[in-house]
């Protein structure tokens, strides 16, 4: 129901086992107070809001045996909850998918807006990586096709070996 979001000052909402339906409000995140939420076996659908991720008071959380589906939203919030087994307070609920449950989520998935963010952080790691390997690449190449082509580098780089062997072999025999 979405009338709960106008309790501001309400600090523990037990609803479990109540039969509602319906969504979980977006406004649920409005409740700056709330420390403990049980929404546990209702018939709940749609996906798990984001704003559960604004609760920092919140400390208990269970949205079991309902019918949720999509994503689970990350925060650093929801992860501090059911440290234990953190899974728990979501089981039941076979369309939810992602951390910390086992089951991973679809490309076809919506979830919630944390996945656009989620999306863009894997393309930075990917391009990251991609750029690094590439500059590694290019920069063996550049010097081995210097060492290949110029005498005078090829010369000086092998002569610079030679030294340094010459003053270990110096080193080992004193």
């Amino acid at each position: 129901p979405s009338d709960i979001t106008s309790l501001d000052a309400v600090i523990s909402l037990n609803l479990s086992s109540n039969h509602l339906s319906g969504m979980i409000p977006n406004d649920i995140g409005a409740l700056h107070s709330l420390e403990s939420l049980d929404l546990s076996m209702n018939k709940l659908t749609s996906e798990i809001p984001s704003s559960l991720s604004s609760l920092t008071s919140l400390s208990y959380l269970n949205l079991s045996y309902n019918n949720l589906s999509g994503r689970i939203p990350s925060s650093r919030q929801l992860g501090t909850l059911n440290v234990d087994n953190p899974a728990l307070m979501y089981i039941g609920n076979s369309g939810l998918c992602g951390p910390p449950l086992q089951k991973n989520c679809s490309g076809n998935d919506t979830g919630t807006s944390h996945v656009g963010s989620n999306n863009h952080e894997e393309f930075e790691l990917m391009t990251f990586k991609f750029g690094l390997v590439l500059g590694l690449v290019a920069g063996l190449w550049s010097v081995s096709c210097a060492l290949l082509f110029k005498k005078a580098w090829r010369t000086a780089y092998f002569q610079l070996f030679d030294e340094m062997y010459d003053a270990e072999s110096m080193y080992t025999w004193l």
